[in-house]
C-alpha cells in the first residue's frame, strides 16, 4: 500500500512540475507591426531598339559556364542568360560556404 501511495505521489509531482515550465507564448499576429513596401516591377516595353545583338554582347572572349542559368564572364562583367519562361517566377536559392 505504501509503495502504491509513493508511486501516486511521484507521478503527481512529475505532472505538476511539467505544467509549471511552459514555453513562452509567441506574440499574436495583431501585436506585431511590420511594414513592407512592395512596388510594381519595372515593365520593359516589348520592342526595344537599343538592344545589341547577342553576338556583339557575348563575344568569343566570354568564359561561359552552364548551371542553373548560363553565365558568361567577360573581363570583370558577368552576364546571366535566363530563359524567358523563368523570368517573373519566384526562385529560392540557398548557398553554403564550404571553407572559409
Amino acid at each position: 500500500m505504501k509503495k502504491n501511495l509513493f508511486i501516486v505521489f511521484v507521478i503527481t509531482l512529475l505532472i505538476s512540475g511539467c505544467s509549471i515550465f511552459r514555453p513562452a507564448e509567441a506574440p499574436k499576429v495583431d501585436d506585431v507591426k511590420a511594414t513592407v513596401e512592395v512596388g510594381e516591377p519595372e515593365r520593359i516595353p516589348e520592342e526595344r531598339n537599343d538592344l545589341k545583338p547577342y553576338n556583339k554582347v557575348i563575344t568569343a572572349d566570354a568564359v561561359s559556364d552552364t548551371g542553373l542559368f548560363i553565365t558568361h564572364r567577360i573581363k570583370n562583367k558577368l552576364f546571366y542568360e535566363i530563359p524567358e519562361e523563368e523570368l517573373g517566377e519566384e526562385l529560392l536559392i540557398v548557398t553554403r560556404l564550404a571553407k572559409a
